[in-house]
């Protein structure tokens, strides 16, 4: 149960009053537009303390919406800074049963809150409340008092992976990556994704921007001459950062799909023309660019000494051997 205190109570009054006398402004220039005009049904006041985004205090021209799933059942366009002496109230209308069309919130649901970035002009939709009064959940006739904290991306920072021919048991050459983070369920398709640069000890950054708190994902490594590696596990952003490390046992990864090297665990090596499996063609591949001579920027060379030499050969027929395969859901 809530614990409402008079002064909150008062604060409330005060708000709700001011906005009888104040009503919004600004409509036409709104991004989100509410299913409702005219009056509110038994309506819903919620007040904003304080709103940022990327830490940074939201302000005049942007604007914050007010969702029952994907519907837009309030919004408010912000004219001066949030603060706690001065919040934005925004008024959310209840969906109205004598309506043929739902035109506002069903009591009980959640309240999902959306910003509109005006200066950049994108849409924010990871959002994090904290409500000094209510629930979280619409209330007909009900009052929600909280500050909010919005991200444009969400990271996965540190996240540490190695790459077997690039480690040699104490540093790892720095190299590129690409990580995607694909849904948790068949096909599997792909939410977001960025490249990054893995440095000497192994650890990398991630930022997604397409990604949401409600999705869940694994998290794929996929290098220039390596085998894709999957995480054991769907993940799901809890906040604006999250970290993953490959390195620390071979159940990090989907099928233990991870080889160990020097008390760490690498993502296999020998993949060169990447199609899910080191075998005999692989191999070909790297010998006769060994025996050609080949040099400099090279897919072929998996240490990266810009030489196709003997090392690689080695790698690609262990691995070869072991019959070395991607191993992903289904």
């Amino acid at each position: 149960m809530v614990n409402i205190s008079l002064m909150n109570i008062s604060f409330l009054i005060i708000l709700f009053l001011s906005d009888i006398a104040f009503p919004q402004s600004g409509k036409l220039q709104s991004h989100f537009i509410p299913v409702w005009s005219n009056n509110p049904y038994l309506p819903m006041n919620i007040y904003i303390s304080s709103a940022v985004l990327d830490s940074i205090a939201l302000k005049a021209g942007d604007e914050i919406g007010i969702f029952d799933g994907s519907v837009c059942v309030g919004s408010r366009l912000i004219t001066n800074i949030i603060t706690p002496g001065n919040p934005l109230s925004i008024i959310a209308s209840t969906d109205d049963p004598l309506t043929s069309v739902k035109d506002g919130f069903t009591p009980g649901n959640k309240i999902i809150i959306k910003v509109w970035d005006a200066e950049n002009q994108r849409e924010i939709f990871n959002c994090i409340t904290d409500y000094e009064i209510g629930t979280g959940n619409f209330v007909s006739l009900g009052s929600a008092l909280l500050s909010l904290s919005c991200y444009s991306k969400l990271k996965i920072a540190p996240l540490k992976l190695l790459i077997e021919a690039l480690f040699d048991g104490q540093k790892m050459v720095p190299d590129t990556a690409i990580i995607e983070l694909r849904k948790n369920i068949s096909p599997y398709n792909v939410l977001d994704s960025c490249i990054t640069l893995i440095d000497s000890t192994g650890n990398c950054g991630a930022e997604f921007s397409s990604i949401s708190f409600n999705d869940s994902f694994y998290i794929v490594i996929k290098h220039r001459n390596s085998i894709e590696t999957w995480s054991k596990l769907p993940q799901k952003f809890s906040n604006a950062t999250m970290q993953y490390d490959f390195t620390i046992d071979s159940t990090m990864a989907y099928g233990n799909n991870l080889v160990y090297k020097a008390g760490r665990w690498c993502i296999y090596s020998g993949d060169v023309n990447q199609d899910g499996i080191i075998d005999s063609t692989d191999l070909m591949i790297v010998y006769n660019s060994n025996i050609a001579g080949e040099s400099g920027i090279n897919v072929n060379d998996l240490n990266k000494d810009e030489l196709v030499e003997i090392y690689d050969l080695i790698i690609v027929f262990k691995n070869f051997s072991n019959q070395i395969i991607t191993i992903k859901p289904n």
